[in-house]
């Protein structure tokens, strides 16, 4: 199998990661009080198994990508700054928050919470966003 035919393959499998937790994050905006830590937990777990994919998509492309190379390492590298970010900052910070707004007993304490969360989401969709053109331009220019 090409090199080439390669890198579709998997960056059809990261676009359609990305647009399955883009779609959980899009309905816990709308929902934010229906927040549980296993759906970050179970998130953390889909952003890891996106990174090791990303990092092979960019071992597939050469170490320096000329600049009219429709296909850029670039790309995958924001990618993978993304998702390094979530997994390690972002979806643990959630996590915590969403164990605090369950568990806590004080209104106070559960209302920052909340509001600490409601404040990341935002975000993280426009990331995911954001990253699913990158990935679908490369879709579009690679012709898979």
């Amino acid at each position: 199998m090409s090199k080439s035919k390669q890198l579709g393959d998997k960056t059809k499998i990261l676009i359609k990661n990305f647009e399955d937790l883009e779609k959980g994050f899009n309905d816990l905006v709308k929902n934010p009080e229906t927040t549980t830590p296993e759906f970050f937990a179970e998130t953390g777990v889909k952003v890891l198994a996106m990174i090791p994919l990303t990092q092979a998509c960019l071992l597939l492309l050469p170490t320096v990508t000329p600049p009219t190379s429709n296909v850029k390492r670039s790309q995958y590298q924001d990618v993978l700054a993304t998702l390094q970010q979530l997994s390690t900052v972002t979806i643990p910070q959630l996590q915590t928050l969403a164990a605090t707004f369950l568990t806590s007993p004080e209104p106070a304490t559960k209302a920052a919470a909340l509001t600490n969360i409601v404040a990341l989401l935002p975000g993280i969709v426009l990331n995911y966003g954001r990253l699913k053109v990158i990935l679908n331009l490369i879709k579009v220019k690679m012709r898979i």
